[in-house]
Protein backbone atom coordinates (compact mmCIF):
# COMPACT_ATOMS: atom_id res chain seq x y z
CA UNK A 1 0.00 0.00 0.00
CA UNK A 2 1.32 3.13 -1.14
CA UNK A 3 0.11 6.76 0.28
CA UNK A 4 -0.24 9.57 -2.24
CA UNK A 5 -1.66 12.99 -2.93
CA UNK A 6 -3.42 13.47 -6.11
CA UNK A 7 -1.58 16.66 -7.86
CA UNK A 8 -5.01 17.74 -9.32
CA UNK A 9 -7.73 17.66 -6.66
CA UNK A 10 -5.10 17.54 -3.37
CA UNK A 11 -6.92 14.46 -2.11
CA UNK A 12 -4.75 12.27 0.12
CA UNK A 13 -5.88 8.20 -0.46
CA UNK A 14 -4.05 5.03 -0.14
CA UNK A 15 -3.39 3.22 -3.11
CA UNK A 16 -3.87 -0.98 -2.82
CA UNK A 17 -0.99 -1.07 -4.61
CA UNK A 18 2.87 -0.72 -4.23
CA UNK A 19 4.01 2.38 -6.42
CA UNK A 20 7.52 4.42 -6.79
CA UNK A 21 8.32 7.35 -8.56
CA UNK A 22 7.94 7.47 -12.33
CA UNK A 23 4.40 4.90 -12.04
CA UNK A 24 1.14 6.08 -13.50
CA UNK A 25 -1.81 5.43 -11.27
CA UNK A 26 -5.58 7.41 -10.64
CA UNK A 27 -6.75 9.55 -8.02
CA UNK A 28 -9.57 7.29 -5.99
CA UNK A 29 -11.70 10.83 -5.99
CA UNK A 30 -11.71 13.44 -9.25
CA UNK A 31 -10.32 9.94 -11.65
CA UNK A 32 -7.86 12.04 -12.91
CA UNK A 33 -4.29 9.85 -13.93
CA UNK A 34 -1.07 11.34 -12.84
CA UNK A 35 2.68 10.35 -12.55
CA UNK A 36 4.11 9.38 -9.27
CA UNK A 37 6.94 12.08 -8.29
CA UNK A 38 8.28 13.30 -4.77
CA UNK A 39 5.81 15.66 -4.30
CA UNK A 40 3.02 13.14 -4.70
CA UNK A 41 4.73 11.16 -2.13
CA UNK A 42 4.22 13.33 0.73
CA UNK A 43 2.72 11.84 3.78
CA UNK A 44 -1.19 13.09 4.62
CA UNK A 45 0.13 15.53 7.02
CA UNK A 46 1.94 17.68 4.95
CA UNK A 47 -0.89 17.65 2.29
CA UNK A 48 -3.46 20.28 1.67
CA UNK A 49 -6.99 19.38 3.52
CA UNK A 50 -9.40 17.17 1.38
CA UNK A 51 -11.74 19.38 -0.03
CA UNK A 52 -15.58 19.22 0.70
CA UNK A 53 -18.54 19.45 -1.74
CA UNK A 54 -22.32 20.22 -0.94
CA UNK A 55 -24.56 16.95 -2.37
CA UNK A 56 -26.10 20.38 -4.44
CA UNK A 57 -22.78 20.99 -6.15
CA UNK A 58 -20.70 19.05 -7.82
CA UNK A 59 -17.06 18.85 -6.77
CA UNK A 60 -14.85 21.48 -8.96
CA UNK A 61 -11.68 20.19 -10.57
CA UNK A 62 -9.43 22.62 -12.35
CA UNK A 63 -8.14 22.01 -15.79
CA UNK A 64 -3.94 20.41 -15.15
CA UNK A 65 -1.54 22.45 -16.52
CA UNK A 66 1.11 21.09 -19.44
CA UNK A 67 4.86 22.03 -19.43
CA UNK A 68 7.88 20.53 -20.99
CA UNK A 69 10.90 19.19 -18.83
CA UNK A 70 14.00 21.46 -19.90
CA UNK A 71 16.42 18.83 -19.40
CA UNK A 72 15.19 16.16 -21.29
CA UNK A 73 11.88 17.36 -23.24
CA UNK A 74 9.36 15.08 -21.78
CA UNK A 75 6.01 16.55 -21.51
CA UNK A 76 4.47 16.49 -18.16
CA UNK A 77 0.74 17.42 -16.97
CA UNK A 78 -0.64 18.25 -14.07
CA UNK A 79 -1.60 21.30 -11.32
CA UNK A 80 1.36 23.68 -11.53
CA UNK A 81 1.23 26.99 -10.94
CA UNK A 82 4.23 30.16 -11.68
CA UNK A 83 7.53 29.62 -9.08
CA UNK A 84 6.44 25.86 -8.60
CA UNK A 85 9.55 23.86 -8.58
CA UNK A 86 9.05 20.73 -10.73
CA UNK A 87 10.05 17.22 -10.74
CA UNK A 88 10.15 15.59 -14.33
CA UNK A 89 9.28 12.16 -14.22
CA UNK A 90 11.11 10.90 -16.80
CA UNK A 91 14.87 11.98 -15.84
CA UNK A 92 14.00 12.94 -12.30
CA UNK A 93 15.29 16.52 -12.39
CA UNK A 94 14.03 19.50 -10.48
CA UNK A 95 12.99 23.11 -12.48
CA UNK A 96 10.72 25.74 -12.03
CA UNK A 97 7.92 26.59 -13.73
CA UNK A 98 8.21 29.50 -15.31
CA UNK A 99 5.63 31.61 -16.90
CA UNK A 100 6.77 30.71 -20.45
CA UNK A 101 7.06 27.08 -20.10
CA UNK A 102 3.27 26.85 -18.75
CA UNK A 103 2.09 28.69 -21.91
CA UNK A 104 4.68 26.47 -24.07
CA UNK A 105 1.89 23.71 -24.80
CA UNK A 106 2.85 22.19 -27.64
CA UNK A 107 3.73 18.44 -27.14
CA UNK A 108 7.31 17.67 -27.39
CA UNK A 109 8.56 14.18 -27.63
CA UNK A 110 10.66 12.94 -24.91
CA UNK A 111 14.15 11.53 -25.68
CA UNK A 112 13.40 8.29 -23.90
CA UNK A 113 10.03 8.04 -26.53
CA UNK A 114 11.85 7.92 -29.66
CA UNK A 115 12.07 4.64 -31.04
CA UNK A 116 15.57 2.39 -32.37
CA UNK A 117 13.37 2.37 -35.76
CA UNK A 118 13.14 6.07 -35.44
CA UNK A 119 16.61 7.07 -34.63
CA UNK A 120 18.06 4.63 -37.87
CA UNK A 121 15.28 6.23 -40.13
CA UNK A 122 16.80 9.78 -38.87
CA UNK A 123 20.62 8.33 -39.35
CA UNK A 124 19.74 7.10 -42.82
CA UNK A 125 18.06 10.25 -44.05
CA UNK A 126 21.02 12.54 -42.19
CA UNK A 127 23.38 10.29 -44.86
CA UNK A 128 21.05 10.40 -47.79
CA UNK A 129 21.25 14.02 -47.37
CA UNK A 130 24.94 14.54 -47.37
CA UNK A 131 25.35 11.94 -50.49
CA UNK A 132 22.84 13.99 -52.39
CA UNK A 133 25.25 17.42 -51.38
CA UNK A 134 28.72 15.92 -52.25
CA UNK A 135 26.88 14.40 -55.70
CA UNK A 136 25.40 18.09 -56.19
CA UNK A 137 28.99 19.39 -55.68
CA UNK A 138 30.72 16.92 -58.10
CA UNK A 139 28.00 17.85 -60.90
CA UNK A 140 29.02 21.65 -60.26
CA UNK A 141 32.70 21.18 -59.84
CA UNK A 142 32.97 18.66 -62.81
CA UNK A 143 32.85 20.55 -65.81
CA UNK A 144 35.77 23.22 -64.48
CA UNK A 145 38.53 19.84 -63.67
CA UNK A 146 37.75 18.38 -67.10
CA UNK A 147 39.67 19.85 -69.66
CA UNK A 148 37.45 20.66 -73.14
CA UNK A 149 37.84 18.25 -75.72
CA UNK A 150 37.50 20.57 -77.68
CA UNK A 151 39.18 24.10 -77.25
CA UNK A 152 37.94 27.59 -78.56
CA UNK A 153 39.92 28.47 -81.78
CA UNK A 154 40.71 24.75 -82.64
CA UNK A 155 40.38 23.80 -86.37
CA UNK A 156 37.48 21.00 -86.05
CA UNK A 157 38.24 20.35 -89.82
CA UNK A 158 41.43 19.50 -88.91
CA UNK A 159 40.76 17.40 -85.89
CA UNK A 160 38.35 15.15 -87.76
CA UNK A 161 40.72 14.76 -90.61
CA UNK A 162 43.01 13.42 -88.03
CA UNK A 163 40.94 10.95 -86.92
CA UNK A 164 39.63 9.65 -90.01
CA UNK A 165 41.54 6.24 -91.03
CA UNK A 166 42.55 6.33 -94.81
CA UNK A 167 42.16 2.75 -96.14
CA UNK A 168 44.73 3.00 -98.94
CA UNK A 169 47.53 4.59 -96.66
CA UNK A 170 51.05 3.08 -97.29
CA UNK A 171 51.36 1.94 -93.50
CA UNK A 172 47.81 0.02 -93.86
CA UNK A 173 50.08 -2.44 -96.24
CA UNK A 174 53.21 -2.88 -93.95
CA UNK A 175 54.08 -4.49 -90.82
CA UNK A 176 54.42 -2.33 -87.69
CA UNK A 177 56.79 -4.48 -86.13
CA UNK A 178 58.99 -4.86 -89.06
CA UNK A 179 58.04 -3.02 -91.45
CA UNK A 180 57.65 -6.15 -93.87
CA UNK A 181 54.46 -6.59 -96.43
CA UNK A 182 53.02 -9.75 -95.71
CA UNK A 183 51.58 -10.50 -99.10
CA UNK A 184 55.06 -10.56 -100.74
CA UNK A 185 56.85 -12.20 -97.68
CA UNK A 186 54.16 -14.89 -98.19
CA UNK A 187 54.90 -15.05 -101.84
CA UNK A 188 58.72 -15.50 -101.11
CA UNK A 189 58.45 -18.10 -98.60
CA UNK A 190 56.27 -20.34 -101.20
CA UNK A 191 58.96 -20.35 -103.10
CA UNK A 192 61.79 -21.09 -100.79
CA UNK A 193 63.29 -24.38 -100.46
CA UNK A 194 63.21 -24.14 -96.71
CA UNK A 195 60.06 -21.30 -95.85
CA UNK A 196 61.49 -21.69 -92.07
CA UNK A 197 64.49 -19.88 -92.40
CA UNK A 198 63.24 -17.17 -93.73
CA UNK A 199 64.23 -13.55 -92.32
CA UNK A 200 63.23 -10.16 -93.33
CA UNK A 201 66.18 -8.02 -94.07
CA UNK A 202 64.34 -4.98 -95.08
CA UNK A 203 61.35 -3.69 -96.68
CA UNK A 204 61.52 -0.08 -99.03
CA UNK A 205 58.58 1.62 -101.14
CA UNK A 206 57.26 4.31 -103.00
CA UNK A 207 53.57 5.10 -103.41
CA UNK A 208 52.15 5.23 -107.07
CA UNK A 209 48.57 6.37 -106.02
CA UNK A 210 46.83 3.12 -106.67
CA UNK A 211 49.71 1.09 -106.08
CA UNK A 212 52.88 0.38 -104.23
CA UNK A 213 56.08 -0.37 -105.64
CA UNK A 214 58.14 -2.77 -103.44
CA UNK A 215 61.41 -3.73 -103.10
CA UNK A 216 62.36 -6.60 -100.10
CA UNK A 217 65.57 -7.57 -99.23
CA UNK A 218 65.48 -11.01 -97.24
CA UNK A 219 68.42 -14.13 -96.22
CA UNK A 220 66.91 -18.08 -96.07
CA UNK A 221 69.22 -21.46 -96.85
CA UNK A 222 69.09 -22.30 -100.33
CA UNK A 223 69.15 -26.01 -101.48
CA UNK A 224 72.97 -26.72 -100.79
CA UNK A 225 71.81 -25.28 -97.10
CA UNK A 226 74.07 -22.26 -97.42
CA UNK A 227 72.18 -18.72 -95.85
CA UNK A 228 72.19 -16.04 -98.93
CA UNK A 229 70.56 -12.73 -98.96
CA UNK A 230 68.60 -11.94 -101.75
CA UNK A 231 66.63 -9.05 -102.55
CA UNK A 232 63.13 -9.29 -104.71
CA UNK A 233 60.57 -6.55 -106.25
CA UNK A 234 56.89 -6.56 -106.61
CA UNK A 235 53.89 -3.95 -106.88
CA UNK A 236 51.03 -4.38 -105.15
CA UNK A 237 47.64 -3.09 -106.13
CA UNK A 238 46.00 -1.40 -103.23
CA UNK A 239 42.31 -2.00 -103.73
CA UNK A 240 42.95 -6.24 -104.64
CA UNK A 241 46.26 -6.62 -102.56
CA UNK A 242 47.61 -8.81 -105.47
CA UNK A 243 51.27 -8.85 -106.57
CA UNK A 244 52.62 -8.16 -109.85
CA UNK A 245 55.60 -7.68 -111.55
CA UNK A 246 57.58 -10.10 -109.39
CA UNK A 247 61.58 -9.64 -110.48
CA UNK A 248 64.80 -10.97 -108.32
CA UNK A 249 67.74 -8.72 -107.64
Amino acid sequence: MTSLVCPHCDSAFDSDKRLARADVTECKLCQQKFVVTQSTLKSYKKAMPEKTTSPSMPHSIEKPSKINCPHCSAGLEGQMSTGQIVECSQCHKQFEATPERLNNTTPVLAKADISPNEVVSRKSKSKLGMLALIFLALVVIFPFIVPDSNPVGADTDTTAAKTTIDPNAPENFFSGWNGSNKELVDLVKSTMNDPDSFEHVETRFSDKGNSLSILMTYRGKNGFNATITNSVSADLNKATRQLSNLQQR
